[in-house]
């Protein structure tokens, strides 16, 4: 009886055991690099791109017509021009910052480009009446009527009004993206950035840029989403003379190359992409004489 109960007062005695607490921890420290894992690497990740954005554009945006050298061809992007009823801040800056840089003679033309998806909703010649309004000539102006997203307008500059250099027309928060948009597609591009509006008219604009930066990114890197719409090529009115011969000059030197390339690739010629034709029909004997040569079939 004295070993049983000296054996329990020993087992009374003993330390709590510290297997539950430990188990406790490590649950602990699982949450907590799961919410990491699944929180925080989104937010590094959209971090990551708004940086990436606005490093990548660094020194082609401008506040100030007289920083901007040269004449362009301006690109503005559009917008409604009313906004619950009310004149749209970001219509009216856009189209006073282009009219400025067209009488400060910064402009050769200018790219319209918007929405006109359905028939009575027309951004394209909204901005086209402001502008005419402002002062700059009706001539001048061309209308995108497929410019449904930055890319689309900044595409479609590129791949269907023939022009690689161009002076974008915005705020700075949408010319930033635009950019970055052209300089994924080889483009020398600019921009001049109009009036922002205030936070308390335009935060829920800057909070929407956000989410804008990200699919702009996954559509540029990822999915490589194109233009919804694209067409024939468009030959701008105001280009110069030299531009269009220039332009021309190229289209011509493509089509020979192509032509001569199909013809010593076509199996009428050659055989199996050989560079050995059958063009010539004659042959040339030792003495001298010329005789036909027969047709391979």
């Amino acid at each position: 009886m004295d070993e049983e109960n000296a054996r329990q007062v020993v087992a009374e005695t003993k330390a709590p055991s510290t297997t539950k607490p430990r188990r406790r921890v490590r649950w602990r420290r699982r949450v907590i690099w799961l919410f990491l894992l699944t929180i925080g690497l989104p937010v590094v990740f959209v971090i990551y791109i708004q940086l990436a954005i606005k490093f990548g554009s660094a020194g082609k945006g401008f506040s100030r017509v007289v920083d901007i050298q040269g004449t362009h061809i301006g690109l503005v992007f559009g917008c409604d021009d009313k906004f619950e009823n009310r004149d749209n801040l970001y219509f009216k800056y856009r189209m006073d910052a282009t009219a400025e840089l067209w009488h400060a003679g910064k402009l050769r033309g200018v790219i319209v480009s918007g929405d006109n998806r359905v028939a009575d909703y027309n951004e394209p010649q909204k901005m086209r009446q402001a502008l005419i309004l402002r002062g700059v000539p009706d001539e001048k102006i061309v209308c995108d009527y497929a410019g449904l997203r930055t890319l689309d307008s900044v595409v479609r500059c590129q791949k269907v009004f023939g022009t690689n250099q161009v002076l974008m027309i915005s705020q700075q928060f949408q010319n930033e993206r635009a950019i970055y948009i052209a300089n994924d597609h080889g483009m020398d591009a600019i921009a001049y950035h109009a009036v922002d509006v205030g936070l308390r008219g335009g935060l829920r604009t800057k909070l929407r840029e956000w989410g804008a930066r990200v699919k702009m990114w996954l559509d540029l890197r990822v999915l490589n989403t194109q233009p919804k719409h694209l067409g024939p090529q468009v030959i701008l009115p105001f280009w110069g003379k030299n531009r269009l011969k220039q332009r021309n000059r190229r289209q011509t030197s493509a089509s020979v190359a192509f032509f001569f390339w199909w013809l010593l690739r076509s199996n009428k010629y050659g055989r199996h992409g050989s560079t050995k034709t059958d063009l010539v029909s004659f042959s040339v004997r030792a003495d001298g004489a010329r005789t036909k040569k027969k047709p391979k079939i």
